[in-house]
């Protein structure tokens, strides 16, 4: 859809078409000490805002109520 991505068409197809695992580990996010914090956009493309609510809500020591 966009012409300016146009040349990484084929990159994008073996990214997709690689057999990814998890992203993260949610008991290693749940033992977490170090304080942090997260922007989470509202209109994000990629992920839906609830789960990005839901991944931070269980991440020990975040900001987010």
């Amino acid at each position: 859809e966009f012409a300016g991505l146009a040349p990484f068409r084929e990159a994008a197809h073996l990214l997709a078409q690689r057999p990814w695992g998890p992203l993260y580990d949610a008991d290693v996010l749940a033992r977490n000490e170090v304080p942090c914090a997260a922007a989470i956009y509202v209109d994000d493309m990629y992920v839906p805002r609830a789960f990005s609510e839901e991944t931070a809500r269980r991440v020990r020591a975040s900001s987010t109520p």
